[in-house]
C-alpha cells in the first residue's frame, strides 16, 4: 500500500534526515577547514585534533545517511523523485568522505609549504568552504521548500541553485592557477604530488557541491 509522506504520522520524514545529514555535512566541513589552516601554519597538534573531528563527523553523517535509506521502503510515495532525492543524498555524503580523505592525505607527513603557495591554498579552501556553507544553508529548509513554498520563490531559489554552476567555474580557475603554479616551481616531486592531491581533492568537494545543487533543482522542478 503506498502512502504519502506528507500524511504519515511520524517525527521525522526523509527531509529531515536530509537535513540534519546536511548539518553534519557543513560541521565536518568547518572543521575540515580549521584543520587545513593548522596543518598550513605547521600546527601539526592542532591539526591532528581538528583531522580526529572529521572523521568523527563523517562517522556519524554516515549513520544519519543509513538511516535515511532504511526508513525510506519502496512503498513510500515521496513529493519528489525517488532516485533524486537518494541521488542528492549520495553527493551530499561524498563531500564528507572527501573531506575525510583530505585529513588522511596531510595526516601521512607532516610537509612545510611555501608562503606564497599557502595564502593561494588558505583562499581555495575558502571558496570551497564557502560552497558548502551556501549550499547547506540553502538545504536547512529542505522541506519548506519542497511543499511549500510559492512559485515566485521557487523560481528565486532555483536561480540561486543555478549560480553554483558559475562557483564551481571560479573553483576549477583557481585550481588551474594553483597547478599552474606548482608546475612553474622548483619542488621536489614528492612535494608536487602532495600538492597538487590536495588541491584535486578539494576541487571534487566543489564539483559534489555542484551535482548536489543540481538535484535539489530537480526536486523542486514542478
Amino acid at each position: 500500500m503506498r502512502v504519502i509522506i506528507s500524511k504519515i504520522f511520524r517525527k521525522k520524514t526523509p527531509f529531515d534526515g536530509l537535513k540534519e545529514h546536511g548539518q553534519k555535512v557543513l560541521e565536518g566541513i568547518y572543521r575540515l577547514r580549521e584543520a587545513m589552516l593548522c596543518y598550513f601554519d605547521e600546527k601539526f597538534d592542532d591539526f591532528e585534533k581538528a583531522a580526529e573531528d572529521v572523521v568523527k563527523i563523517e562517522n556519524e553523517a554516515d549513520w544519519i545517511k543509513g538511516n535515511i535509506r532504511n526508513h525510506l521502503p519502496k512503498g513510500i510515495f515521496m513529493p519528489v523523485d525517488r532516485y533524486v532525492f537518494l541521488n542528492c543524498l549520495k553527493e551530499q555524503d561524498t563531500i564528507l568522505d572527501l573531506a575525510e580523505d583530505i585529513v588522511v592525505w596531510l595526516g601521512f607527513k607532516k610537509v612545510k609549504i611555501a608562503d606564497d603557495f599557502k595564502e593561494k591554498l588558505k583562499v581555495y579552501v575558502e571558496m570551497v568552504v564557502l560552497m558548502v556553507e551556501k549550499l547547506e544553508n540553502l538545504l536547512a529548509d529542505i522541506k519548506r521548500l519542497i511543499v511549500s513554498i510559492s512559485p515566485s520563490e521557487r523560481k528565486k531559489i532555483k536561480k540561486v541553485l543555478k549560480d553554483f554552476h558559475i562557483e564551481e567555474e571560479k573553483t576549477d580557475k583557481i585550481e588551474a592557477q594553483l597547478l599552474k603554479n606548482f608546475f612553474s616551481a622548483e619542488i621536489n616531486p614528492m612535494e608536487f604530488y602532495y600538492l597538487t592531491h590536495i588541491v584535486f581533492l578539494l576541487a571534487r568537494i566543489a564539483d559534489r557541491v555542484e551535482n548536489v545543487s543540481d538535484n535539489l533543482r530537480n526536486m523542486l522542478a514542478k
